[in-house]
């Protein structure tokens, strides 16, 4: 049987300020667009897949 591997959650962008904490790189943003900019680098650079999970916050995960 093949072991399924967690996803690692490498890194989030957001654009406000008091919406996120945690033990992962955080990216703070200017306003929206720039977040949705900076989280599209950040998941090319990190080899990772962007998802939106809403208010603001985008995370960058390895699946």
């Amino acid at each position: 049987m093949k072991k399924l591997e967690s996803p690692e959650l490498k890194a989030a962008v957001t654009y406000k300020k008091e919406s996120i904490t945690g033990a992962i790189p955080i990216f703070r943003a200017e306003n929206e667009l720039n977040a949705e900019e900076i989280a599209e680098r950040l998941g090319k650079i990190l080899q990772g897949v962007v998802h939106y999970i809403g208010n603001g916050i985008y995370v960058i995960v390895k699946h």
